[in-house]
This record gives structure tokens, C-alpha cells and sequence, in this order.
């Protein structure tokens, strides 16, 4: 469940927190925490609108406000137009709030808190942004993806998670799975989930959770433009990867990281989409060891990989497959043939030989599987189709 100011009053770096005012605001949502400092002070060009996260819990000790308690309540009305569910002062300037700012908590709702000198901000920030995590992680164990990728979670369940997740969701999201061909990326994924949960820039249009051996990524932005969530992306394998080459290109891949993105889709009603395209995408570019980057791109793979392990495809699938596994030749004739695409061109010079030797090959094949009658755009569609069977089943 999604945490609330009540939920993380029970954490050990909080317990010195004293309500003053908003009681009636303990069960707005926390997804972030931040400091207020110089953002509030009239002096310094700032721009105050996105200073601070909707849904944060925000810390200050006042000291903007020193020797001029009139810039308290501004700054208060400003948190609270931009969404922050509360606020929190210390006690080293002001022991008290002056009544205008404590009357607008009560009458909004707002929460604030004081607490003493011996509270540090870093430490509630990182426990605010632990517990955050936790909870993000108890939504979306490894159970609860699996079962959105294989479409076993109702409609009402993927919107449940899309509500409770800590990213706010804008109108669009975009699902992306990660993997690096070292395997350092998961073997540290507890610092990576850490510090990711602490970078403002990331967090309030990205959520990362760890699936199988990689990382799966849920971006969100107002419009549905590649370009958006392309910009998104790359400044998320800056973070995994920050000793990496300059650019990515438009949803590529970085110093052996594979990047397989879903279509853009609308977050509470597909989120489990974002998911399931996305880790589509992936198993079709195993399967050919090549990275199709977008879930548009990987054709026949879109009802192939949810039908895999269906009977009448197994079926379907060693009948076409067995026999030329018996003749390894003819089988690695095929292999080629549907990784080019059905270039024969392509597969004659993969095997050094000429083109002709392809089409005799294929006659023999033809022959071999009982398909004479069918025409060659045919013929190679039933090979293309058995043969991407065989690859799906074959990706660990």
C-alpha cells in the first residue's frame, strides 16, 4: 500500500517528530522527502513551482526565515499549492510558528511538524526514501510482475499497483527491461535501487524493480513522444552507467546493456502492459540475438511468445522443427534463412556458397516436410513461424 504521514511516523529517525497543526492531513501520501532552504527566499530567482515533489514530506531548518518569521507562511502556502503532503521545521531558529501559518495548516489540512537539533535531515531523508522503496518492493515482487507479463492480473489489480506504486504516474508510461551482459548491474541492484530512490531528477518520471537477471523500468510523461521518454531513458543509463559512452541513440543500447522498450501506453489501465511488451521484446531479441529495441518491431514474436508453450504450437512446432533436426544441414539452412529475414542472398553468402544451392536446398526441405504444394511465400512463413517456436523455447 501506498505509505501516508501516519505510516512514516512509526520510523526510528521520526519518532522526535511533534505534530503542531493539520491533524487531519496524517493520511496524505509519501512518495519522496526534501529540504527547504534558500527556495523560499524572495532574494534568489528560483523557480519555486518545481522546486519540490507532489506527495513529499518536506524539512527546513526556517533559516530563510531568520529575523523575518512573515516569509514562513509564503513558503508554507507554496508547499502546499505544489503538492507536498507535509512539512517539517527544526528547532534552531524558531521554536514556535507564528499563528497565521499554524490557522492555514488547520484550515488545509496540511500537517506540520517541529522537531529537536539533534535530528538530522540526511538521515530522515534516507529512511523517508527507504521505506519508500520497501514498499515499491512489496508491490512489485517478482510474483506480481510474472503474473502481469503472462496476463494473470485483472484489470482492477494492474490498477491497484499503477495507484499504489510511489510514481506518480503522468498520462503516458513506457515499460523498458535492462539487462548487462556483465551482470554487475543486479549483482549491486540494492545500491542501485538505493541511490535511485534519493536522485530527484529520476524519480518522480521513472520506477526501477529487479526481474529474473535484470531490471525492469516504468517511465511516465504528459505526452506519448518517443522523444520524451528516449530523453528519460538515456538519463537512466547515465545513472546505471555513468563511466559509459556519451550516447545511446534513440532506445539502444550502452556498454552492454540491452534496452527493450514496450509502446506507449496509458499507466492505470496498461501498466501490466509496459511490462509484458517490454520483456516480449527482450525474449524476441534472445531468441535471434539481435536487439529489436521496440516491442513494434519484433512482428510474428507478438503472438508467437504468449502461445509458446500452448499444445497445438508445441505441435505445430516439433513437427516442422524434428525433422530437420535430424538433418543438420538442412536445419542450420533454416536457422539463417529466417534470421535474414527469408534473404537467400543473405544465407548463401553466410554458408559460402551460391544462391542456387539455397533454393536446392529448401526444394529438399520442402520435400522432406510434405509441403510441395505450398507456394514459396508460404513455405517460408510455416519455416519462419516453427522456427521462432524453437528459438522462444530455447531462451533461458
Amino acid at each position: 500500500m501506498a505509505l501516508t504521514i501516519k505510516d512514516i511516523l512509526q520510523l526510528q529517525s521520526l519518532q522526535g517528530f511533534q505534530l503542531i497543526s493539520g491533524h487531519k492531513g496524517l493520511s496524505r501520501y509519501v512518495t519522496s522527502a526534501g529540504i527547504l532552504d534558500y527556495e523560499a527566499c524572495p532574494d534568489i530567482d528560483y523557480p519555486r513551482e518545481a522546486a519540490f515533489e507532489k506527495d513529499s514530506v518536506v524539512l527546513s531548518s526556517l533559516l530563510f526565515a531568520n529575523g523575518r518569521p512573515e516569509l514562513i507562511l509564503p513558503a508554507v502556502e507554496q508547499l502546499y499549492s505544489s503538492g507536498v503532503s507535509g512539512f517539517a521545521y527544526k528547532t534552531v531558529i524558531y521554536s514556535s510558528l507564528p499563528e497565521e501559518v499554524t490557522r492555514f495548516s488547520e484550515e488545509h489540512d496540511f500537517p506540520i511538524f517541529c522537531f529537536g537539533k539533534d535530528t538530522y535531515f540526511e538521515n530522515i531523508i534516507f529512511e523517508v526514501m527507504n521505506a519508500v522503496l520497501s514498499d515499491d518492493t512489496n508491490l512489485l515482487t517478482e510474483s506480481t510482475i510474472k503474473k502481469m507479463i503472462e496476463n494473470d492480473l485483472s484489470k482492477s489489480q494492474v490498477y491497484f499497483l499503477s495507484k499504489n506504486v510511489s510514481l506518480k504516474f503522468k498520462e503516458y508510461a513506457m515499460g523498458v527491461y535492462i539487462k548487462d551482459s556483465s551482470g554487475d548491474l543486479c549483482a549491486d541492484i540494492d545500491r542501485y535501487l538505493k541511490n535511485f530512490y534519493l536522485n530527484r531528477n529520476l524519480n518522480d518520471k521513472a520506477l526501477i524493480c529487479k526481474y529474473e537477471d535484470g531490471i525492469f523500468a516504468v517511465l511516465t510523461a504528459h505526452q506519448p513522444r518517443q522523444d520524451s521518454f528516449s530523453l528519460i531513458l538515456d538519463n537512466l543509463l547515465i545513472f546505471l552507467n555513468p563511466a559509459g559512452d556519451s550516447e545511446f541513440g534513440t532506445f539502444g543500447s550502452k556498454s552492454g546493456f540491452t534496452v527493450n522498450c514496450s509502446n506507449i501506453h496509458m499507466p492505470h489501465e496498461n501498466l501490466d502492459l509496459c511490462f509484458r511488451e517490454s520483456y516480449f521484446t527482450y525474449l524476441a531479441s534472445s531468441a535471434e540475438s539481435r536487439n529489436f529495441r521496440c516491442y513494434s518491431s519484433i512482428g510474428t514474436y507478438q503472438f508467437l511468445i504468449p502461445q509458446r508453450d500452448t499444445e497445438i504450437m508445441q505441435t505445430y512446432m516439433e513437427n516442422i522443427i524434428n525433422p530437420l533436426k535430424a538433418r543438420p544441414e538442412y536445419f542450420e539452412t533454416v536457422h539463417r534463412l529466417v534470421l535474414y529475414g527469408g534473404d537467400t542472398c543473405l544465407t548463401a553468402d553466410y554458408f559460402g556458397c551460391h544462391q542456387n544451392t539455397i533454393r536446392y536446398r529448401l526444394g529438399k526441405i520442402k520435400a522432406l516436410l510434405h509441403l510441395e504444394s505450398e507456394t514459396e511465400q508460404d513455405f517460408y512463413a510455416v519455416l519462419a513461424a516453427a522456427m521462432r517456436l524453437y528459438l522462444i523455447n530455447e531462451v533461458k
